[in-house]
């Protein structure tokens, strides 16, 4: 005798979720998802947003750059070959970086009372901050904001100059 039986599909079952206890804005880090299936044969596709609105990420193992610090709920997705979904969510801190000076130009010779330009570069991982530039020219003059400045200093001697980089955090 022949009996007709339907045999449901399930849901994959996310096991764990491995992401990195620290992780600072500009760093490339990964994500390693395990899933389980009951349907031994069903082979399955992993999906990762990470909430921070980059296109979405495919695979079992994946590496991400978060663009800036805050905090992000980043959501894996596993579907199996018959179209069963489950979701984990886990959220992730993402921790902000100084800025770096990279280059700081200024003239050879000074003369006193002449007007001459301080210029610089400075670079940050978190590459959706913007950037201040404080000048303190060390002469009990007020401090002067920008990336390229003119100072005039009123008497000879030396001076110590300190650029002070600050991103938006």
């Amino acid at each position: 005798q022949t009996v007709a039986v339907t045999v449901d599909n399930v849901s994959p079952v996310v096991v764990s979720i491995v992401k990195p206890a620290k992780i600072d804005e500009g760093e490339s880090v990964e994500f390693i998802a395990t899933a389980t299936d009951a349907g031994v044969e069903d082979t399955l596709t992993y999906t990762w947003n990470f909430g921070d609105n980059t296109e979405q990420s495919s695979g079992k193992n994946v590496n991400h750059i978060f663009a800036d610090n805050g905090n992000y709920n980043v959501v894996l997705t596993v579907t199996d070959k018959d179209g069963a979904v489950t979701t984990q969510t886990v959220t992730v801190a993402v921790d902000n970086v100084a800025p770096m000076v990279v280059l700081i130009i200024k003239p050879e010779t000074i003369k006193e009372g002449e007007s001459v330009t301080f210029a610089a570069t400075a670079s940050d991982p978190g590459i959706l901050d913007t950037l201040t530039y404080s000048w303190n020219f060390g002469d009990n003059t007020n401090p002067v904001i920008g990336r390229d400045v003119n100072h005039t200093f009123a008497d000879n001697g030396n001076y110590n100059v300190v650029l002070t980089v600050t991103d938006k955090d």
